[in-house]
């Protein structure tokens, strides 16, 4: 689905993007991408997935930045990643 003709935020992110919360903390960097959700290397910690509706916004190649502030992240996680297809 689109909203006045933009893709959808999930087909705009892109391997290798940072990823910001709301409160434009640096999240760590989209190491992957599957269906609806794409999982973030997020250094010494542990990585994980988040799914499209976290996306707020996301701009191919530069950012991708969540609905959720760092402090609420933990809400926004997959609990297990999604199957491959």
């Amino acid at each position: 689905m689109s909203i006045g003709g933009e893709p959808e935020p999930i087909l705009r992110v892109t391997v290798g993007s940072p990823v910001y919360s709301q409160d434009d903390q640096k999240i760590g960097v989209v190491n992957d991408t599957r269906g609806r959700a794409f999982k973030v290397h997020a250094g010494f910690w542990r990585d994980f997935w988040l799914s499209a509706e976290s996306i707020a916004a996301a701009i191919p190649g530069q950012a991708v930045t969540l609905i959720v502030d760092k402090a609420h992240l933990n809400s926004c996680k997959l609990k297990e990643p999604p199957a491959a297809a």
